[in-house]
């Protein structure tokens, strides 16, 4: 877990759950891997999840008075419950051998400083979808919006600049998804 004293205002802080979720992709794909994020948290090797991503902001008198957030990799896991096999892995099961854990935190926070100093110049993802559409892996796939009882399904056309999923229905609308709201699946796969 980071913690962050950020100075713009709080309507922004949801976003860096996917400034971080870009920083861990690119430090787990410095370290050889084919990598990919499956919107709005979740980094995803072999169509597999292998990190988590939560971000918790407290508010004073209006402004952000801190920001957390929490990143879960699963580094040198050797074995997952029977239940989740399918949709977890570990740089251990997908490399072969055991990596210094040290060295993945400081990769992943070398690109979130990298990542944060561009987000902090607009306070959106304007200087970061380029990047963050190369490794979406929902892109132009189906994908099923689920909103408690009601749930949708369209195609995936990437993200805005504030991050919000843009998913565009059978009828040609785009609909804005704005994370912590959805959940959003794969119609054919967890990815």
């Amino acid at each position: 877990s980071i913690l962050l004293r950020p100075k713009f205002e709080p309507q922004y802080a949801p976003t860096l759950t996917l400034v971080m979720g870009m920083a861990v992709a690119k430090a787990v794909k410095s370290l050889g891997f084919d990598v990919s994020i499956k919107w709005p948290n979740d980094v995803v090797v072999s169509h597999k999840k292998i990190c988590g991503i939560l971000t918790e902001m407290g508010v004073r008198d209006g402004k952000i008075d801190y920001a957390v957030i929490g990143v879960g990799i699963n580094v040198n896991l050797k074995e997952f419950p029977e239940e989740m096999q399918d949709k977890a892995t570990s740089l251990l099961l997908e490399g072969g051998h055991e990596y210094d854990r040290n060295q993945v935190i400081a990769l992943v926070m070398k690109y979130f400083e990298i990542n944060y100093e561009k987000f902090i110049q607009t306070c959106d993802f304007t200087h970061l979808l380029d990047d963050y559409h190369r490794i979406l892996a929902n892109l132009n796939q189906p994908v099923r919006v689920i909103d408690g009882d009601r749930s949708f399904e369209g195609i995936c056309r990437g993200i805005d600049e504030k991050g919000e999923l843009l998913v565009e229905r059978q009828n040609k609308e785009v609909v804005k998804v704005s994370a912590g709201e959805v959940s959003v699946r794969g119609l054919y796969s967890y990815v």
